[in-house]
Order: C-alpha cells, then structure tokens, then sequence
C-alpha cells in the first residue's frame, strides 16, 4: 500500500514536470525520488536550487550534492501529499519554462 502510494506520487509529478520545454526527465522505476535534467535553463544546480527556493519557496537539493556527475540535475523526494506535489512541480515548469 506504501509503495503504491510513493509510485502514484512520483508518477503524479513526472507527469506534470514532462510538460516543461526545458526539463527533462524519465519515469521513475524503484525509488521516490525524481532526477531532473535542468541544463536547458543554463543554471547550474545550486543557482536553479537557490532561485527556486528564493522566487517560488520550494526546496529541492542540487544534483551535484551526489557527486560530479550530478551537475545540471536537480534531485525531488516525493514524499509529501499528491496535491502539494503536483502544485509544486506546477511551479517549477512555471519557474524553468520562464529562464
């Protein structure tokens, strides 16, 4: 019951990042969480994870926190309700839509 709850968040949001022209990203397999392709805002992580949460109060953690590799991604554990979920990742197509 847990897992499907996770899955029907992740997929929840997924879909509604899908509908930005510069964030890319797959669906998720095993995991709540989303690693999200921002290298067409031409922000690195931490300028996108710092403005997101400066202009739109939402936090999410910069993928180069993970290793070097992880520069030009962003990381969103979805781990709070659908609603919350789908509203933020309305906003931040909204944010990296307007870069």
């Amino acid at each position: 019951e847990i897992c499907e709850t996770f899955k029907e968040r992740c997929f929840a949001m997924t879909a509604e990042l899908k509908k930005s022209k510069k964030l890319r990203l797959s669906d998720p397999v095993s995991t709540f969480y989303l690693f999200i392709d921002i290298k067409e805002t031409g922000l690195s992580s931490e300028e996108f994870c710092y403005r997101l949460l400066d202009e739109k109060h939402i936090a999410v953690v910069p993928g180069n926190a993970f290793n070097k590799a992880g520069e030009g991604y962003i990381r969103i554990a979805c781990t709070v309700g659908k609603e919350k979920l789908v509203a933020a990742a309305k906003e931040i197509v909204a944010f990296a839509d307007g870069i």
